[in-house]
């Protein structure tokens, strides 16, 4: 009880002094006012000088991925046209990639870094990948991993092939055997399970 008294009496001669050096000099209080808000304003340009850097990156990146679609969509047209369903299909399958890839990812490096070090470490994963397939490659055992994986990765074209023709109503899905799914809400799926 005693201390709290002492460090009541203590705090007020503390706010005593802080209010006679506060009304000594009101201009100099104003200045010091004045320039904590214009470093406060600096800081705030700044900050919105990175996060239009960030806009700016972003739409480089998604402007780069639209124009590789469009660039993929003009060679399966041209293949389909030359009549080379195989080198289509491939293209058609690269080309849904890259929609799904433009639709879930984005690389957003607030700092520079974050991202480089998240690069480095995407390149070593890829490599240590690259290193366990050329392994697989080249042993006896993994050829028949390999000729399975380009073999579904063929049917993964074909469906993409037909897939993109029906979008660009080249064939309905009717004679490009693509099956129309019937599309329901949750409740009336419900309903139909119960």
């Amino acid at each position: 009880m005693i201390m709290g008294k002492f460090w009541a009496a203590f705090r007020a001669q503390v706010n005593k002094l802080a209010n006679f050096f506060w009304t000594a000099d009101p201009i100099a209080q104003m200045q010091y006012e004045y320039d904590q808000s214009v470093a406060q304003l600096s800081e705030g340009r700044k900050g919105l000088e990175q996060y239009r850097a960030l806009v700016e990156r972003v739409t480089y990146q998604v402007n780069n991925e639209q124009r590789h679609i469009t660039d993929l969509e003009s060679k399966v047209k041209a293949y389909l046209q030359a009549g080379d369903r195989e080198t289509a299909s491939k293209f058609a399958l690269e080309l849904q990639k890259a929609k799904s890839e433009l639709a879930e990812s984005f690389n957003f490096d607030v700092t520079t870094d974050f991202g480089q070090i998240e690069q480095v470490i995407q390149d070593k994963i890829g490599l240590n990948r690259a290193k366990v397939r050329v392994a697989a490659d080249l042993s006896s055992e993994g050829i028949v991993d390999v000729q399975r994986e380009l073999a579904a990765e063929k049917v993964l074209a074909d469906q993409a092939l037909k897939q993109f023709e029906v979008d660009m109503g080249l064939v309905t899905p009717e004679t490009a055997g693509v099956k129309d799914e019937a599309k329901e809400l949750g409740a009336a799926k419900q309903r139909q399970t119960t």
